[in-house]
């Protein structure tokens, strides 16, 4: 660092970065789309997990059933 200078770590860093991003765009571009056969629809999930409801005893009814 004595030798560059302490800016050169950011435009070190600042290269490493656009290498990258120019490796992630060209396998974006060069890799085909996936088969409509292996396509799946997206399915989404309950933002809570399903053993919260289970412990919690304030949602046990009168008639002893679940929630």
């Amino acid at each position: 660092m004595a030798v560059s200078g302490p800016f050169s770590f950011f435009v070190f860093e600042s290269a490493v970065a656009l290498i990258y991003a120019m490796y992630v765009l060209m396998r974006v571009y060069k890799k085909p789309a996936a088969p409509e056969e292996q396509k799946e629809k997206i399915v989404p999930l309950p933002d809570a997990a399903p053993m919260a409801t289970d412990l919690d005893p304030r949602c046990q009814e009168e008639n002893g059933e679940d929630c």
